[in-house]
């Protein structure tokens, strides 16, 4: 299988306390890698690469597995595939050769499909992230401890809405939706 900056980034949303091991790292499997800390999840394909070969038995026989990526770091381009996984470790090589090992966290990773709602979504507007993310920044920090905002999504589906504040001061703004 083959991985990308991508799918080591959900590292960022993975647990940080010793006390659940099985979420305090990316869960590999042949085709995703996912991450949790119980309150975010963020899930990522494997890249459709149909001009770069795959590995001889690439995954074969080995089961999804838990590992800690820190300090595994990939540019743009890069890609990485598994080159040997035991008890303890993980080894992926990049495509110039170079070897990089994370440790094998032991545990299961929890069952996270049924979280994902089914059916046909109540609203559906596409944003730019970039700006999502630069409101979500300054409206959040109007947030409290918790950096709660709201987001408000109205019948013609073109904006999101985003308040957040305090007694002491509010804030909102709008995202524009995308057009299709």
């Amino acid at each position: 299988m083959i991985y990308n900056k991508h799918n080591l980034a959900v590292a960022k949303v993975a647990g940080k306390s010793q006390m659940r091991p099985e979420i305090a790292g990316v869960f590999f499997t042949k085709n995703k890698t996912v991450a949790t800390d119980s309150f975010r999840l963020v899930e990522i394909d494997t890249p459709t690469m149909p001009n770069v070969p795959e590995m001889e038995g690439a995954m074969k026989g080995i089961k999804p597995f838990i590992v800690d990526v820190v300090g595994i770091k990939l540019k743009d381009d890069e890609l990485l595939r598994i080159k040997h996984v035991d008890e303890s470790h993980v080894q992926f090589v990049k495509e110039d050769g170079g070897v990089m090992s994370g440790r094998r966290v032991n545990g299961e990773f929890p069952g996270y499909e049924s979280i994902f709602p089914t059916g046909k979504p109540t609203a559906k507007v596409k944003v730019n992230a970039r700006y999502l993310a630069e409101v979500l920044d300054i409206l959040g920090k109007l947030g409290g401890n918790n950096s709660e905002v709201e987001l408000k999504v109205y019948e013609d589906r073109r904006q999101i809405v985003i308040e957040a504040g305090t007694l002491n001061q509010k804030g909102r703004g709008i995202i524009m939706g995308l057009s299709e």
